[in-house]
């Protein structure tokens, strides 16, 4: 863990792309994960929903810029 957020501080990674390498590699844990379909589908929507409301978050913030 504190080496993942060495290599993230060395990248300068502003904290939404943090994130959306975070939900990117929690994804790949659940796709590895054998579950139902319905916790998968149920999984693919809530990570629909963060990803949304990240781009939203990312346009208001460059909009305040």
């Amino acid at each position: 863990m504190k080496q993942k957020q060495k290599d993230n501080d060395d990248e300068g990674a502003t904290p939404f792309e943090q994130l959306d390498e975070e939900l990117r590699h929690f994804g790949e844990y659940i796709a590895r994960l054998p579950v139902s379909a319905e916790t998968r589908r149920l999984w693919e929507q809530l990570q629909f929903q963060l990803v949304r409301q990240l781009e939203k978050r990312k346009e208001k913030d460059n909009d305040e810029k």
